[in-house]
């Protein structure tokens, strides 16, 4: 769909790959959240969380939204050190 991107989980600069299960299709703005650090998914539940700062029209609708893990398993570790960066 139009708007929708493949966001890398684990950076490709980072030592991230374009394996499947580093990838999250989201809508454009998320993706942007996503990779800067004001969004991110809780490696457990998979529930979507964003930063107290962010005033994204989509942080109010989306928080704590759980994302489908059906398709493919995620990269949870990835997950896990993203999610500790934005806990930080």
């Amino acid at each position: 769909e139009e708007g929708i991107e493949a966001a890398h989980i684990q950076d490709l600069k980072a030592g991230g790959d374009y394996a499947t299960a580093n990838g999250i299709m989201l809508e454009r703005g998320l993706h942007y959240l996503f990779d800067r650090g004001l969004m991110a998914i809780d490696p457990v539940t998979l529930k979507v969380h964003f930063a107290p700062d962010c005033n994204h029209y989509a942080a109010k609708l989306s928080e704590g939204v759980k994302i489908a893990d059906t398709l493919q398993p995620l990269n949870r570790d990835a997950l896990m050190f993203k999610w500790l960066q934005f806990k930080k």
